[in-house]
């Protein structure tokens, strides 16, 4: 998420402060695989680490008996956090490059595929 401030004219006189924030607009297949690989339409090179994992969180720790703060803390029978537990590689398959981000969740390790060419160079890794 990106949060922006910005000050706009009053019809009647004057200034006003305007917040907007941006999430990115996630797309793509179900993440599971290079071929159904995720992918951003919009987001930028320096926030897909941190919008990647917004969507560990909120797409697969969160549930009704794991409540959005747990993330940051050990949830039996794992032993480690979700979010302490993500790990992440980058790797060219087809000529397209991928982060390839791996997490524990307490019913076991995930992995998933985020299709990431547009935002990095091919040198960068």
């Amino acid at each position: 998420m990106v949060l922006c401030a910005g000050c706009l004219p009053k019809p009647d006189g004057g200034f006003y402060w305007a917040l907007k924030y941006h999430s990115p607009v996630l797309a793509g297949g179900d993440g599971q695989t290079y071929e159904t690989a995720y992918y951003f339409r919009h987001s930028n090179a320096d926030s897909l680490y941190y919008s990647e994992d917004n969507i560990i969180h909120y797409r697969y720790f969160i549930t009704p008996q794991r409540p959005y703060e747990d993330f940051w803390h050990i949830v039996p029978p794992a032993k480690v956090s979700c979010a302490d537990s993500i790990k992440r590689s980058t790797m060219t398959h087809d000529n397209k490059i991928y982060d390839i981000v791996t997490f524990e969740l307490p019913e076991g390790t995930r992995t998933l595929y985020f299709e990431v060419t547009k935002y990095r160079q091919k040198h960068d890794h």
